[in-house]
């Protein structure tokens, strides 16, 4: 359970960066901000599996819980 709300509150934070530069950065650095949060968002999303798969294999049962949180 907490699982699933950690999931719905992270979710979002994507959208509330993309939010932020919008009102943040000026029309001339907009795409560059853009294009970090993409890059990090992405960046992301292949560390976070890929870390808690080496966790596992590493630490056997306890590996996965641990990168989880």
């Amino acid at each position: 359970m907490i699982a699933f709300l950690w999931g719905g509150a992270v979710g979002g934070l994507n959208t509330l960066a993309v939010i932020e530069a919008g009102a943040r950065v000026d029309e001339m650095r907009m795409s560059a901000a853009m294009t970090a949060i993409a890059f990090c968002y992405t960046l992301g999303g292949f560390a976070g599996p890929a870390a808690a798969g080496l966790a596992t294999e590493m630490l056997s049962m306890h590996g996965l819980p641990m990168v989880a949180g």
